[in-house]
């Protein structure tokens, strides 16, 4: 069979044609997590009325996000659900205007949350608002117990930190540095009015102050103390009216540092000031494997341990080293006389007194004692 031969044409190239673009696919709102919202109420435990505030407005804005996927989904609404919702956002606008307090704020932000509760019910399983008020409840006297330690143990620090900088906000209020029980490493109040610090950042601040001195104390807090004195009301060029939020502008704050600098070089004029605020820095040289020992260098003094049963130092009867918890209940049973119990639990001041009495009676063997328990009396005799 012949073959047959193709036939090309010397016609154009063929060209393919463009295709149109195809319409980019409209995103999906991602679904709020409910666990964000809880982290945000852990916050709100705390006696710091500027920290709850912040937390409660946290808050509302993860149930704004909620609502608007809510709403996107094509979830039928309820009349009811639809008046929760308007209600919320209407007591949220109100607590967040200009001029309320921190108070008024916690106030407002709370029947706002729970109109959201009532609002998004159906479609979100979230930790309700009560539950952690009521830990706040049970919690407030140990929270302000907390907070006066607190202040007891780093009050010096920030006594000599205000009374330095003296710094004072754009409408001329005096801004307060402290510590307070925070999430971030330093919180700034709404109201401008005070800066608290975060427990293990004030020990950092601490440290400097103690190892370096008050110049690179004053260094290591000026940026965020400048910005707290520099921040406005966020003016709407609409309306003219303050929208709630706030802003600062660098030649404002640059002002401020200055403002600040010069208190401080009116503190360190003053008579009371500290003579010396920059210390010799500690250097720390690392010794080389196998080299002598430095004969210059002087010994180092280990202190006698206290309390326990630890090694060294000295012991009564050679059994309680001497200022210990069970020391003092050795030599205070030692007498022979009978001693109520309830002496015996002020005696031991930090540790549980029944372990305090089986330790001993374990013990005073050595030195041919026994203890007798009879009720609520208590006493030490020689066997």
């Amino acid at each position: 069979m012949p073959r047959r031969h193709r036939r090309w044409s010397m016609g154009a190239p063929k060209v393919k044609q463009p295709k149109a673009p195809k319409p980019p696919k409209a995103s999906k709102m991602k679904k709020p997590n409910a666990s964000v919202l809880r982290h945000y109420y852990k916050a709100f435990v705390t006696p710091d009325l500027g920290q709850r505030a912040d937390s409660l407005t946290r808050a509302l804005q993860w149930y704004d996000e909620a609502t608007q996927f809510i709403i996107k989904s094509g979830v039928k609404l309820t009349p009811e659900r639809v008046k929760a919702q308007e209600r919320a956002a209407k007591t949220w606008a109100s607590g967040a205007g200009p001029g309320r307090t921190n108070e008024e704020k916690d106030t407002f932000f709370r029947l706002a949350i729970q109109s959201y509760e009532k609002f998004i019910d159906p479609d979100f399983q979230v930790p309700k608002l009560q539950m952690f008020l009521d830990i706040l409840d049970s919690k407030k006297d140990w929270l302000k117990a907390k907070q006066d330690r607190l202040e007891s143990k780093l009050g010096d620090l920030f006594a000599i930190m205000n009374k330095a900088l003296q710094p004072k906000n754009v409408k001329g209020l005096p801004v307060t540095v402290g510590i307070g029980q925070v999430l971030e490493p330093y919180k700034m109040d709404p109201e401008h009015s005070q800066l608290n610090y975060r427990r293990d950042e004030a020990k950092k601040l601490r440290l400097i102050w103690r190892r370096q001195g008050l110049l690179p104390l004053i260094l290591a807090v000026m940026d965020p103390v400048s910005r707290i004195c520099s921040l406005e009301d966020q003016i709407d060029a609409q309306t003219g009216l303050p929208t709630g939020n706030h802003v600062t502008r660098l030649s404002v704050q640059m002002q401020k540092q200055n403002e600040l600098w010069q208190n401080v070089v009116a503190f360190l004029q003053q008579p009371d000031a500290p003579k010396r605020v920059v210390r010799m820095p500690h250097l720390m040289v690392a010794a080389q494997p196998g080299a002598p020992p430095d004969p210059n260098k002087p010994a180092v003094q280990r202190k006698a341990p206290v309390g326990g049963f630890g090694r060294g130092g000295t012991k009564v009867d050679g059994l309680f080293t001497v200022g210990s918890t069970r020391a003092k209940a050795y030599e205070f049973l030692k007498d022979g006389k009978e001693h109520t119990m309830a002496e015996f639990k002020n005696l031991c001041v930090g540790e549980n007194p029944s372990f305090v009495l089986r330790v001993l009676a374990d013990r005073v063997g050595r030195a041919n004692y026994k203890i007798e328990q009879t009720g609520d009396k208590v006493r030490m005799v020689t066997l």
